[in-house]
């Protein structure tokens, strides 16, 4: 059986004075071909949230109003710190640009992307499409907020259960 994900083996160019023209990706990642698009008007139904919307987020809870913001699960189970950095690579790179949430049923997330299932980047909430590099960025901005030892997993929430996961698997 398949797995839903393209495996990306990406080198770099090695030779004495050759620069790639793109950065290359890490081999190892694996990029969900059904939760990327490449242009804006790929899906058109789908909302755009884009980074300063969810820094701007505030949203009413039972505990009155909230910001968007981290929330923090890091344990030793956690992805490690140099493996997210490699799905976070892998987000901003300039061959991606719109991640989806295109998920109704059950936990509501799509898998974006994952590194040999050490580390890895969710979408999760009521569909929308945001662009892969803020959805990287995002992914940096829970890892340094919820960083712990060598090891850093959590999500960034924003709006009523909408949020970017960082996982493993």
């Amino acid at each position: 059986m398949r797995s839903p994900f393209l495996l990306l083996l990406l080198t770099t160019a090695a030779s004495a004075g050759r620069v790639p023209s793109k950065p290359a990706l890490l081999a190892g990642i694996a990029i969900n071909p059904l939760a990327v698009a490449a242009g804006e008007h790929d899906y058109p139904h789908l909302p755009i949230v884009t980074l300063a919307d969810i820094l701007n987020t505030t949203s009413d809870t039972d505990a009155g109003r909230r910001t968007a913001a981290a929330a923090c699960d890091t344990t030793k189970a956690s992805p490690r710190l140099h493996d997210i950095d490699k799905v976070v690579i892998a987000l901003k790179a300039p061959t991606l640009r719109w991640c989806l949430n295109t998920n109704d049923v059950g936990s509501r997330c799509t898998k974006i992307v994952a590194y040999h299932g050490l580390a890895a980047v969710s979408l999760c909430g009521k569909n929308f499409k945001i662009s892969c590099r803020e959805a990287g960025e995002l992914a940096a901005r829970v890892k340094e907020r919820c960083q712990w030892t060598l090891y850093a997993g959590g999500r960034w929430v924003w709006a009523k259960n909408q949020m970017l996961a960082l996982h493993k698997k």
